[in-house]
């Protein structure tokens, strides 16, 4: 049996190889040579697992179309104009659901029709008459084909007044016609 040729790793300052280079080593039959930084084998185990079960990262052009989204999003915000939020959005009624203090209330249920709240956050956001800045920070996406999921933390404020809310958030995303739109939101808000 023909030995596979080992390399040595070389990390990145980050200390961990790219997931894209160890898929790339495991599928042409690499071995990768152990260095001082790989010495716990529990970590490298989970590692390499995690590198064949986690869908890979979005391509740099795909990355930077979700990522015009995510402006475009927060810009419609702060700028209050809901009908480039709504050119974002593959529908208006898709799911969308913000969880005040993390919990889902009694009254969404389990139901489909219960967690398409949209019409809630319009009337919060655009119809309110405040305006606000929105920005996104933390963001992580992934994505495979015309799927694409974003997980980020947002802080939200109303101009010229104290407060405002915070939380986390999770976007999916289908690329329709060439274009990224926005399937589903989930999110949960915290006073700041």
């Amino acid at each position: 049996m023909a030995q596979s040729p080992v390399v040595p790793l070389s990390l990145p300052d980050t200390g961990r190889e790219p997931i894209l280079a160890v898929r790339s080593r495991i599928r042409a039959g690499i071995t990768i040579a152990a260095s001082p930084l790989m010495t716990n084998i529990p970590a490298l185990v989970l590692s390499l697992f995690l590198a064949t079960a986690v869908p890979l990262p979005a391509a740099a052009d795909d990355s930077a179309a979700i990522r015009a989204v995510l402006d475009a999003y927060t810009g419609s915000v702060s700028s209050g104009d809901r009908a480039a939020f709504e050119a974002l959005l593959l529908d208006p009624a898709i799911p969308f659901l913000g969880l005040s203090d993390g919990k889902l209330a009694a009254k969404h249920g389990a139901s489909a029709g219960a967690i398409a709240q949209y019409a809630g956050f319009k009337k919060s956001v655009f119809d309110s008459g405040r305006q606000l800045t929105q920005r996104f920070f933390d963001v992580k996406i992934a994505h495979e084909g015309d799927l694409a999921q974003v997980s980020l933390q947002f802080e939200t404020r109303v101009v010229g007044q104290a407060g405002g809310s915070r939380g986390w958030k999770t976007l999916e995303l289908l690329r329709v016609a060439g274009q990224w739109k926005i399937a589903s939101e989930f999110y949960t808000v915290y006073p700041l």
